[in-house]
């Protein structure tokens, strides 16, 4: 699924991170891969317990698209 979170690190601002959950890790449920938008790395993340991240978002899969039926066109 898309996320998207604040992240403060330090005294620093609050910076908006997005990307895609890839897994969420057996051993420690709490702990989740992440793949952000614009970095070529995994990240592992407590997203829940991680008191820098603020904000969480599941975003939808999809844009909603609009349909035009045949009798407009």
């Amino acid at each position: 699924c898309r996320i998207q979170h604040g992240w403060k690190e330090g005294s620093g601002p609050v910076t908006q991170w997005k990307g895609t959950v890839l897994d969420q890790v057996p051993v420690n449920p709490s702990l989740y891969l992440i793949k952000y938008d614009g970095f070529d790395c995994v990240y592992g993340l407590e997203l829940h317990k991680d008191e820098r991240a603020s904000a969480l978002e599941v975003l939808p899969d999809r844009v909603a698209s609009s349909r035009i039926s045949d009798a407009h066109l």
